[in-house]
């Protein structure tokens, strides 16, 4: 088994242990007349008497709501809580359940289905009552595949404005300001249609695991404001480039005349990350040791510009082999998890994990001590089909012999189109799951 072979396996343990069959029947436990949810951690973060309630819903949005739906209703039967009703929001097509509603939405930028399925999850809102419980299971993708803007935003200025911030080159952080801040239902908003308690389940894709951002923030809350926003529009010179109605609200929430997001958080909704980028490395690392290698978490927060990104971890590579330090075992596996972001200045395909491999390549060239690694969790990787990609010095050596010009690919944006052709892409289709990137450094001596 060759390098690539082994960094594939890996990143392929780490997606598994984070699939929603592997951690909902962990996140939740039947406890006679109780029911406890746990978090990533397994420590026990909420618990309610099924006496407490009268009905339970059960809602599902993101990436993998259709997964965590589905094994969340099997618990729930197993143990003889009927769920009233329920409804799933997600990106997949041809998903059907018996007796519950699953709508395909758009993603990643909004289109009406992500307004339909807004205005249904706020109409279940607003049914159940004060003696009722849901449970609400979130994970990424949720800030396009719901939405419901200020007034007098319409659909057509929403996807303007989306694709403008997506292009811009912000965090993800900085993305779920703008969103909240232009949205009836972010930002903690949702809560408010409601009187019904509530548990939230996440599935983190979000750096550091802030519940203010992952899907922005939909039953939590909020501590940026529209203050926040003109900072982020004036950062990127976004001001004159977005829709006048978009403009508008941001300018009226600036004056004080539209209400900003809450900043505390509901004390009726309990929010519990119940898996995260930080437990696929974990499994990561533990999965080493069955290919003889060192394995070691550097950091579940790995963000910056994708290219840039790139030449520091090989520098950190280089560094390591030209060490005179003595406690390096190797071989040695540098595991790291976040999410880079990319300028977006050409018209090739690609994303930000096919970008930061094929700008790695270009760093390590004729290493032969260097492979590296980097795939979406989700399955998808910008605008391609891949998730990612995997290279070393074996797909420089193709690159040479078919005289492709690397640094032009990188100009256009193209990554994905020149992995392929080197044999380097990733391609595994949607997974099921969502948190975050994970980035392998595979080093030799």
């Amino acid at each position: 088994m060759n390098e690539k072979e082994i960094l594939l396996k890996l990143a392929k343990y780490g997606i598994d242990a984070v699939l929603p069959k592997n951690f909902i029947p962990k996140s939740m436990l039947n406890e006679g007349e109780s029911l406890s949810f746990f978090n990533w951690n397994g420590e026990r973060n909420f618990k309610i008497s099924k006496n407490e309630f009268k009905n339970l819903y059960l809602f599902a949005v993101g990436k993998a709501s259709y997964e965590m739906f589905s094994e969340t209703l099997k618990i729930l039967r197993d143990i003889n809580i009927k769920v009233k009703d329920g409804v799933v929001v997600t990106n997949e097509d041809d998903k059907k359940l018996k007796d519950y509603k699953v709508i395909t939405s758009s993603h990643p930028i909004p289109d009406e289905r992500s307004i339909d399925a807004a205005k249904i999850i706020i109409q279940k809102f607003k049914e159940m009552n004060e003696d009722d419980f849901f449970i609400f299971l979130l994970s990424g993708g949720g800030s396009a595949l719901l939405e419901l803007p200020i007034d007098p935003i319409n659909l057509d200025d929403l996807r303007k404005a989306t694709d403008i911030f997506l292009k811009s080159g912000m965090d993800i952080f900085e993305l779920n300001t703008l969103r909240k801040h232009l949205s009836q239902i972010k930002g903690g908003k949702l809560a408010r249609f409601t009187k019904a308690r509530g548990v939230v389940l996440i599935l983190s894709d979000v750096i550091g695991d802030d519940l203010k951002s992952i899907s922005s923030g939909l039953l939590y809350c909020d501590s940026t404001s529209y203050k926040d926003v003109g900072e982020i529009l004036g950062k990127y010179n976004l001001w004159d480039k977005i829709p006048e109605n978009v403009k508008n609200v941001f300018k009226w929430g600036l004056s004080g005349e539209i209400e900003d997001t809450p900043n505390i958080e509901n004390e009726r909704v309990k929010n519990i990350i119940v898996s995260n980028n930080s437990f696929a490395l974990k499994k990561i690392k533990e999965k080493c040791k069955d290919f003889g290698i060192n394995g070691k978490i550097i950091t579940s927060t790995l963000r910056g510009e994708a290219k840039e990104v790139a030449k520091a971890l090989i520098s950190i590579g280089e560094g390591v082999l030209s060490s005179d330090e003595k406690n390096y075992n190797f071989p040695l596996c540098l595991i790291f998890g976040g999410e880079t972001t990319v300028n977006v200045y050409g018209t090739g395909r690609g994303g930000r994990n096919q970008e930061l491999v094929l700008s790695a390549l270009n760093e390590i060239k004729y290493n032969k001590n260097l492979s590296i690694l980097s795939v979406g969790t989700d399955g998808i990787d910008g605008k391609s089909d891949a998730a990612g990609g995997v290279v070393n010095r074996e797909n420089y050596d193709i690159a040479v012999k078919n005289r492709l010009n690397l640094n032009l690919f990188l100009k256009n944006n193209d990554s994905s189109t020149f992995l392929k052709e080197v044999n380097g892409l990733i391609t595994t289709g949607k997974t099921g799951t969502n948190v975050c990137d994970i980035i392998l450094l595979l080093i030799n001596y």
